[in-house]
């Protein structure tokens, strides 16, 4: 029941801001890439081991100004690579998962509340929006031991008792890199 009442709060928070792309991001793909390092196992039983999951956020803003959003993670069982696309800058999916992405100034961010953990994803551009740099912070909540989520890769559950993001890179590149 907390876990949920933690995701319909975040869920509501994300989805009050708003969206409005910088006409420099117009046309452009903005990929950010990272490892997050966990303590985890798959299903809800067995012994937790270290993983480092490779990911890749990439988002797409149309000449129109429209988002894409496609994230890609490898399994951290040696599990084979997995996606989630969406569409536009709000929103949740099937497994309860909250996004929300708007912009503040030259910068982009990314929070993302997913079934008792979350990511925030800040992108910084200068100011003719020909680069970037990026941070990714990963979390469960204040005094929460284990997080129970799907997997990207696998869709299937996998439970953390630790988690954090690696440093992010950045990179800029004209059209839909989808």
């Amino acid at each position: 029941m907390r876990t949920a009442t933690i995701a319909a709060l975040a869920y509501l928070a994300l989805t009050s801001m708003a969206f409005t792309a910088p006409q420099g991001l117009f046309g452009k793909s903005i990929t950010v890439t990272w490892n997050e390092t966990r303590s985890q196992r798959d299903g809800q039983s067995g012994p937790f081991k270290p993983v480092s999951i490779p990911y890749s956020t990439t988002f797409y803003v149309s000449a129109q100004g429209h988002l894409f959003t496609r994230t890609t993670a490898k399994g951290g069982s040696g599990a084979g690579f997995g996606s989630v696309d969406r569409v536009g800058n709000s929103g949740g999916n099937a497994a309860g998962d909250a996004r929300n992405v708007s912009f503040s100034g030259n910068t982009l961010i990314q929070n993302t509340a997913f079934q008792g953990a979350g990511r925030h994803i800040d992108v910084t551009f200068d100011s003719g929006f020909s680069s970037c740099n990026a941070r990714v912070v990963t979390g469960m909540p204040k005094g929460a031991k284990t997080a129970v989520v799907r997997s990207i890769s696998t869709g299937g559950n996998v439970e953390f008792e630790s988690v954090s993001a690696g440093s992010a890179s950045c990179s800029i590149s004209s059209g839909n890199s989808f």
